[in-house]
């Protein structure tokens, strides 16, 4: 019989713990975070704990509807589209400028909704039907002017520099064959670290945006092609003897998500005449049933064996 009670001791534990894991108040839900959906635009990324993430690379204005309760601070970075290549004469070419590239700080949310416009990217053109310039981004009434066409820029009563100005400055070295380099945005004034950090990875955006279009004295340096990043300026002159359109603006939006609130745990039930919880009732009344039928079927098993 001993046999018997150090096994129905065991169960009881065994089933013991179980009723505590059933009855006991279950704890609180932790919700995780979420970024909030912004009617208008496209659905947002969590690209990392703590930032959200929506980019509009569609050409047009859109109005964006943002929540009135999930959103504390948008901050934004604009991209303007990149001004249209020229080419002069099949043989040499100006590139476009690239776009500007605007850092705002914290977006004005207007209950009545926030107008967004993507820049698209200037034409391009040559001596009979010329370049145009790249149209502006803009988020509210912020503004990201888009660059200018190709053989715009150059010094004051100077023939213009072949290759265009980036959004990170003019081109560098004498006859402006080199494009001006983009705007990464981490070196924007006044740039959000928390939003806008320059790491991890996933948070971190390494590309310079809005760079100059390449341009050329001659076929001997043509571009092969337009930067594929968002706001470059169009080539002056390809391979082939044709000059390119700039790439279209952006738009970046990053948030923090929204926390949703935590789920309370339902209230323990209570006796209805003490208001005593009935919790430690159940689990004596479990483990007292549990171990009366082992018991029994122990029995049964040891008079089967002896008979």
């Amino acid at each position: 019989m001993s046999g018997i009670v150090k096994k129905s001791a065991a169960a009881f534990g065994v089933l013991g713990l179980s009723g505590i894991g059933i009855f006991a108040a279950p704890l609180a839900a932790e919700a995780a975070p979420v970024c909030s959906a912004v009617p208008g635009l496209p659905a947002p990324t969590l690209i990392t704990s703590g930032i959200c993430e929506i980019r509009v690379t569609a050409v047009g204005t859109v109005t964006a509807t943002f929540p009135t309760s999930g959103i504390s601070k948008v901050s934004a970075v604009l991209v303007g589209g990149g001004g249209g290549g020229f080419d002069v004469d099949t043989i040499a070419g100006y590139g476009g400028s690239g776009g500007s590239v605007t850092y705002v700080d914290t977006v004005v949310l207007n209950p009545a909704g926030v107008v967004i416009t993507v820049g698209a990217g200037g034409l391009a053109g040559n001596r009979s039907d010329g370049p145009t310039v790249g149209a502006p981004t803009s988020v509210g009434a912020d503004s990201a002017p888009g660059g200018g066409e190709g053989g715009s820029d150059g010094p004051p009563g100077q023939p213009a520099y072949y290759s265009g100005a980036g959004a990170g400055g003019p081109t560098s070295d004498v006859g402006g064959i080199t494009p001006g380099p983009g705007r990464v945005i981490q070196t924007l004034s006044g740039i959000d670290a928390t939003l806008f950090p320059s790491t991890p990875a996933a948070a971190s955006d390494p590309v310079a945006y809005a760079p100059g279009g390449q341009g050329s004295s001659d076929a001997s340096n043509a571009p092969a092609t337009t930067p594929g990043v968002a706001g470059a300026g169009g080539a002056g002159l390809i391979a082939g003897g044709t000059s390119t359109p700039g790439i279209n603006g952006l738009v970046i939006l990053r948030f923090a998500p929204y926390e949703p609130a935590v789920t309370p745990a339902p209230p323990v039930p209570q006796l209805a005449e003490t208001g005593s919880s009935t919790t430690p009732g159940l689990i004596g009344a479990l483990g007292l049933v549990s171990v009366g039928a082992i018991i029994v079927a122990l029995r049964r098993r040891l008079s089967r064996e002896t008979a």
